[in-house]
């Protein structure tokens, strides 16, 4: 049986580099392999959640908890990384030493590690990279429809600005994907410079193979990170982004890995818990620590890392009239004492 099928020029040029790599043979094995993948992922027994689902959701207690157990996002059931996971990237190529002000969450990072590792359980290779163009897709596809679930709880829940389950996550439109793409997937430039989130925090490495095709793997602390259980993604749990032992790792490694940005982080905890708790206040702290950053950058920046340390549990926003004031949260307050004891 033929089927006629009309692809867009860009997919068209995806499949013929990866046929000129010679990882395949000819457009038809590519398709063959395609269809045999998800043949294989509908046969799973997860329920699935699609985008017309989505939009199609009522105001009930039912549909605010709506199953978001996809295939692309469960959870692995891996027990070691074995040879799926490769070096980190040198630190030589990814221009920075703490997430940039663009990189305002983690839980899209989280989404993207679940995707690449699920694409590299059902189709291996012995190199542990696999082809960019086609995770950087399906990683951009599944974070949309997970934004159309999550808005509507954000909403539901009234859940203010920078508090949002659904932030950083990319609602319709092409500029949001394209953005998604970058911000939470990443590239590599003509340079052989490596963007994006998830490298800066070295849990993926991007190369390019002989043929010039950029590819995408895993590293072991990224591996970690993704198959550990998530109250959103694993449990439909709304209440939280992270679980504790996912904070704990991430802030472990990024002391580790990112010390620059595990100190900015620090600095902002403690002079929130000192008193220096308004977001003027917390640009002087950054200034402080880099008087050659502009006055806009340094906004930016504290904008940026206030989102991610509200997704980590550790503050909360209070607002009293215009103004707003930021409070440490006990788990916050926890690990200042350890701090201050170590």
């Amino acid at each position: 049986m033929r089927y006629l099928v009309e692809l867009p020029t860009a997919k068209v040029e995806a499949i013929k580099s990866l046929i000129d790599s010679g990882k395949y043979q000819d457009a038809q094995s590519f398709i063959l392999t395609a269809i045999e993948n998800q043949l294989y992922l509908e046969k799973q027994p997860i329920e699935r959640f699609t985008p017309v689902e989505a939009q199609t959701m009522q105001s009930s207690e039912e549909t605010c908890s709506p199953s978001l157990t996809l295939s692309l996002l469960s959870r692995p059931d891996f027990e070691q990384p074995s040879n799926i996971t490769v070096q980190d990237p040198n630190p030589e190529v990814l221009n920075a030493k703490y997430l940039w002000a663009l990189y305002n969450r983690i839980f899209p990072v989280k989404v993207t590690l679940r995707v690449l590792l699920n694409l590299l359980r059902t189709n291996p290779t012995d190199s542990g990279y696999t082809d960019l163009i086609a995770v950087t897709d399906a990683a951009a596809s599944e974070a949309r429809k997970l934004n159309l679930v999550l808005s509507k709880i954000d909403k539901k829940s009234h859940r203010i600005h920078g508090e949002k389950l659904s932030a950083g996550l990319p609602h319709a439109g092409h500029r949001a994907l394209e953005r998604f793409k970058s911000h939470f997937v990443g590239a590599i430039n003509s340079k052989g410079h490596v963007e994006g989130a998830p490298a800066l925090l070295r849990f993926i490495n991007i190369r390019k193979d002989e043929a010039g095709h950029p590819q995408i793997g895993i590293t072991e602390s990224g591996f970690r990170f993704a198959i550990m259980e998530n109250p959103i993604l694993d449990k439909s749990d709304y209440s939280r982004v992270f679980h504790d032992e996912e904070i704990d790792f991430y802030l472990k490694h990024i002391s580790e890995k990112l010390p620059k940005e595990y100190m900015l982080s620090m600095n902002m905890l403690k002079a929130i818990k000192n008193g220096n708790n308004t977001p003027n206040e917390l640009v002087k702290v950054i200034h402080e620590a880099d008087p050659n950053i502009s006055s806009k950058e340094a906004y930016a920046i504290r904008s940026s890392a206030v989102s991610r340390l509200s997704e980590l549990g550790m503050l909360t926003r209070r607002r009293d009239g215009v103004n707003v004031r930021y409070i440490l949260s006990k788990s916050a307050l926890e690990l200042l004492a350890i701090q201050t004891t170590n």
